[in-house]
């Protein structure tokens, strides 16, 4: 289940070039995960196995594919209309598909909102901003700490899941569906809106001055990203940026751990600025 946000900008791009090395996968990868009824939560992805930091374990492409303008003018009946050229395997995977706003309409719900509620920012072959449903990595669920990390290649038109810290077996796979440095309200605000659930991971389980220093880092966090780090760099004003990415790793740490993408990014910034 994954709510469509805007295209990635020149920083989220960066965090995929940052992504762990890719490592060779042992015979049987294909099994490294299943998807399995998680009561509450609906479906979900369980590893099959230990799983190792940097393995590619899914390489998927798309249901469906729209640009912006399409999301933004298409009715149900054209995005039916384009469903009706998958084989009818695919188009059973698309209405098998959580619809968030499926309580609000009769019969299979609309395929409009399953869109939104499923696809992932993507760039067509001609480079314009998209959006993608995908059968199998829709299933990924939501956490403000994810594992897994998504990452688009336009030229093979193929999304890729990796692991980003070793997991095991039995252990649930997330990706995340919104910005981790925004505060857990505004985080949950915003999936109780868009996609009718309640994020109850580990960072939003957190309670009293527990919660309020996560917020507090993650708002720290934004501010440097956001408001200085980028513009430092791009100013080429090495020292000051150094500086800043240096404050901004120590607080990435402490919000989403050694091995995100953001992490990892930062670290080779601080490297380059040395």
């Amino acid at each position: 289940m994954r709510l469509c946000s805007p295209t990635p900008g020149r920083a989220t791009r960066a965090l995929d070039a940052s992504r762990p090395q890719l490592v060779t996968l042992p015979a049987g990868s294909s099994e490294a995960f299943e998807i399995c009824s998680l009561g509450d939560k609906g479906k979900g992805v369980i590893a099959k196995r230990n799983l190792r930091k940097g393995e590619l374990i899914l390489q998927e492409p798309p249901l469906l594919i729209l640009t912006r303008d399409e999301l933004g003018t298409f009715s149900d009946a054209d995005i039916e209309q384009r469903l009706s050229k998958l084989s009818e395997a695919n188009q059973a995977s698309f209405w098998n598909l959580f619809d968030a706003q499926l309580f609000e309409s009769s019969g299979r719900g609309s395929a409009k909102s399953r869109v939104l509620t499923n696809s992932y920012p993507v760039e067509d072959e001609i480079g314009q901003e998209a959006v993608a449903v995908f059968n199998t990595i829709a299933r990924f669920n939501h956490s403000c700490v994810p594992n897994v990390h998504n990452s688009w290649d336009a030229e093979t038109g193929i999304e890729t899941i990796c692991v980003t810290q070793d997991i095991e077996a039995g252990q649930e796979l997330c990706t995340t569906y919104l910005d981790l440095f925004t505060k857990r309200q505004e985080r949950q605000e915003q999936l109780s809106k868009r996609l009718r659930f309640q994020c109850t991971c580990e960072v939003c389980s957190l309670q009293g001055q527990m919660q309020e220093q996560s917020d507090a880092r993650r708002a720290r966090l934004s501010f440097l990203w956001l408001a200085g780090f980028e513009v430092a760099a791009n100013a080429a004003m090495v020292d000051l940026a150094a500086e800043m990415a240096t404050a901004a790793l120590d607080n990435v740490l402490m919000a989403e751990g050694p091995d995100s993408p953001r992490a990892q990014l930062l670290c080779q910034c601080v490297e380059a600025c040395a």
